[in-house]
């Protein structure tokens, strides 16, 4: 069970997943559209709404890129 910061039970599963199909197009536009040179020194992608982060695990390594993400619920942060 995972209780969410309002005390709502809540899924395991974050509920705006998005489809594994989507995570090769995503990092084939990164790759296309490389950031500007001044800001590959900071090769982070940043997804303030990780969830659990899995997804954007695997886009940033596929695109060449440090994933960093920010969760606003503890519950999905702490699994």
């Amino acid at each position: 069970m995972v209780v969410g910061i309002s005390g709502e039970i809540m899924s395991t599963i974050h509920p705006a997943q998005y489809s594994k199909q989507l995570i090769q197009p995503i990092a084939d536009l990164l790759i296309k559209y490389k950031l500007p040179r001044i800001l590959r020194s900071l090769p982070f992608l940043l997804d303030p709404f990780a969830g659990l982060g899995f997804r954007l695990v695997e886009i940033a390594e596929l695109s060449g890129y440090f994933p960093l993400g920010v969760e606003i619920e503890p519950a999905y942060v702490n699994q």
